[in-house]
């Protein structure tokens, strides 16, 4: 589909495409050369591009995105997400070809 077709306005200086129908097999999706050409036309369209992914932890094809994207901001959640895990992500990352830009941490209680 065209791009002016796919893209919502929310908000002045944000858009976003959702995601659409779920498909059972999203290696097909990443693993595809196309998606390189699509993420770099909407590179060349806005100042960041933002790809909100399923967790890495559950979902190992979203690092068929790592020569793809400029980083990932890892998403955890404290007290669930183990620093032997983080480190093992961060590892599995790196060996794809990625980096780890940041990580935000998601659902923390106020003291």
């Amino acid at each position: 589909m065209e791009l002016e077709i796919i893209i919502r306005n929310l908000t002045d200086g944000l858009d976003v495409i959702t995601a659409g129908s779920k498909i059972d097999n999203s290696v097909l999706v990443f693993n595809n050369p196309r998606i390189a050409e699509f993420l770099k036309s909407l590179a060349n369209k806005y100042d960041r591009v933002i790809v909100d992914t399923a967790p890495i932890n559950g979902a190992l094809e979203t690092l068929l995105l790592a020569k793809i994207v400029d980083g990932f901001v890892l998403v955890v959640k404290p007290n669930e997400s183990l620093k032997l895990d983080l480190v093992r992500i961060n590892h599995q990352i790196v060996t794809s070809g990625g980096t780890v830009l940041g990580i935000i941490v998601n659902n923390k209680s106020k003291p």
